[in-house]
């Protein structure tokens, strides 16, 4: 990060002329002290004695003002260095592969993530859940969520933006559909958590079923409470446990019923050891992130992920995804969303 200051705007200020030097003397009267000169001495000698304590009181007068005119400028450009604009320019570069390894020891917590702020995250339920499907709800600590699963929870408006760009990835917008009970959109889901994304897919009209699926039993049981707490259809989801590829029952539901397949990832982003509730930036994993044993991009290769028209992965901004792995046959796209790329979107389109 560098940053650039502006001028010092003192500068540009022009300095008040010493009340006691003279002004440079024109032709004419340089002359006329010439003239004078000796008379001028002569008489400055007679007085010298007499003259000599005013003058020493005069220069320590001369003094004191000159010191307090060098304090008011020494202060002003103080005053005005703090209120300088400063402009950040932030510079994207690929962590190390071991980052999550190197703890910025001199970042304190909670200063640079609000969601690591219990209060903060009490104050702003609305922030996570808000309204769905017509219902504004009401969550419940230890029921609905806790202190640790909310910090990894995806917030309501950027799982709306996910959403969105699913919807615009599959193509076809829903006001083109003739038969609007087609060409709709089935997502599966590897790691749903307590529903941030889960609660976005289910409030859209293109997306017709979830299949989500979560290892921890809490969550899981978090997340089922967090469905029904907005009263969603339960034919319109399938709540799994261990994610091990894409289920039979959802390459059928496809096929029978006309539907895209679209499978979300978002992994964990800490490493093992390392909680929601105290981290820094620099603990996300770099790379080499796996679920059930495999790896992000070994997944694309494993059995019927052809069926799928795009794969989206929600990785750590410094996260460093093998273009290499690409199947054939798919176009791979990688952005970075949020304020001062606060994630990496990856997302995979088959061409067919």
């Amino acid at each position: 990060m560098s940053v650039e200051i502006k001028d010092d705007p003192l500068s540009t200020v022009k300095r008040p002329e010493h009340p006691y030097v003279p002004k440079r003397q024109t032709s004419e009267s340089h002359k006329w002290s010439q003239k004078h000169h000796h008379s001028q001495h002569h008489h400055a000698q007679s007085h010298h004695s007499q003259s000599h304590h005013s003058q020493h009181q005069h220069k320590q007068k001369h003094s004191y003002k000159r010191h307090r005119y060098s304090r008011r400028k020494t202060d002003h450009k103080l005053s005005d260095h703090d209120t300088l604009t400063h402009t950040h320019t932030h510079t994207h570069t690929h962590a190390p592969k071991n980052s999550h390894n190197m703890r910025d020891t001199h970042t304190p917590k909670n200063s640079h993530n609000p969601k690591q702020d219990k209060s903060y995250l009490l104050n702003h339920l609305d922030t996570f859940f808000g309204q769905r499907n017509g219902v504004s709800a009401n969550p419940k600590v230890d029921t609905n969520f806790t202190l640790e699963t909310l910090t990894y929870m995806t917030s309501r408006r950027r799982a709306d933006e996910l959403t969105v760009k699913i919807e615009q990835a599959v193509g076809q917008p829903i006001s083109q559909l003739v038969d609007k009970t087609t060409k709709k959109i089935i997502v599966v889901e590897t790691c749903s958590g307590i529903g941030g994304n889960t609660l976005s897919f289910l409030d859209s009209e293109r997306i017709v079923k979830v299949y989500c699926h979560e290892i921890d039993p809490g969550r899981r049981q978090m997340l089922s409470n967090n469905i029904n707490m907005y009263g969603f259809d339960q034919d319109s989801y399938v709540l799994g446990g261990k994610f091990v590829g894409i289920p039979l029952e959802a390459l059928v539901y496809a096929k029978t019923n006309d539907c895209t397949i679209v499978v979300n990832f978002d992994p964990p982003w800490l490493p093992e050891g390392i909680s929601g509730e105290d981290y820094v930036r620099g603990d996300y994993v770099s790379s080499g992130l796996q679920i059930s044993g495999i790896s992000l991009e070994k997944w694309l290769h494993q059995p019927y992920f052809n069926r799928a028209k795009v794969v989206m992965f929600r990785l750590p901004p410094q996260y460093e995804f093998s273009f290499d792995d690409c199947p054939f046959g798919y176009t791979m796209t990688e952005e970075l969303l949020g304020y001062g790329g606060k994630m990496k979107l990856v997302t995979m389109t088959s061409r067919s």
